[in-house]
């Protein structure tokens, strides 16, 4: 699956695997050719997805964010020199990058 936001070429390559106990999907999501996510799903039975590799796709994007606002918190609170944020801060920083934030929108298109 292909997606362009903002000039950014995102692509999502899928694949599921088998085992004797389970089975499940794995995707890749590459950014301009440049590997940045992987997603893991592990299934016992059938999976209630609108399309195949959904869930997966889904949970590539969601721990790059994860990452991402991690880094961010981090960030934030090495350029202000403190230890912890208020519950309130990390809000408003969550919030706004979410709204900024091109994952958001690549979940939008994708239908999640």
């Amino acid at each position: 699956m292909k997606a362009t936001i903002n000039n950014n070429n995102y692509e999502f390559v899928n694949e599921s695997f088998n085992t004797y106990r389970n089975w499940g999907h794995k995707t890749k999501l590459y950014k301009n050719s440049q590997l940045i996510s992987e997603g893991k799903c592990i299934y016992l039975n059938r999976t209630w997805e609108a399309y195949q590799y959904q869930s997966v796709m889904r949970v590539a994007i969601d721990n790059l964010m994860e990452e991402e606002v991690k880094d961010l918190i981090s960030d934030y609170k090495e350029s202000k020199s403190i230890k912890r944020l208020s519950k309130d801060t990390k809000e408003m920083l969550i919030r706004d990058y979410k709204l900024s934030s091109e994952l958001e929108e690549l979940k939008n298109k994708l239908k999640f």
